[in-house]
């Protein structure tokens, strides 16, 4: 049996409105993120990577967290990493849906 985790994260409000943030769940793994700020936001426009750091809830408890997400474009499948400051780490390519950079 695979596992698979799901996540969300938006870090451009002034550019869509939507409310900045990163959601992640992977019930194999017992986690369920969400964060409650950000603390740093960074984008490579070369490497077409975002780089998020903050701080937020696991499970109801504090963790700080870095996600990384990588648009490949159409050449290769994007992907997704986050580390929790917890021991939860989780990286790898979408099965579905895109990484869509401005």
């Amino acid at each position: 049996m695979r596992g698979e985790a799901r996540f969300h994260f938006d870090a451009d409000a002034c550019e869509d409105g939507d409310a900045e943030g990163v959601d992640a769940s992977d019930p194999g793994s017992s986690m369920d993120f969400h964060s409650t700020q950000l603390l740093s936001v960074a984008f490579d426009d070369v490497a077409h990577t975002i780089t998020i750091v903050g701080i937020g809830l696991d499970n109801g408890l504090p963790v700080t967290f870095t996600a990384v997400a990588v648009d490949n474009g159409q050449t290769a499948p994007d992907t997704f990493s986050l580390t929790l400051s917890d021991g939860y780490t989780n990286t790898g390519n979408l099965l579905d849906g895109n990484v869509t950079l401005f």
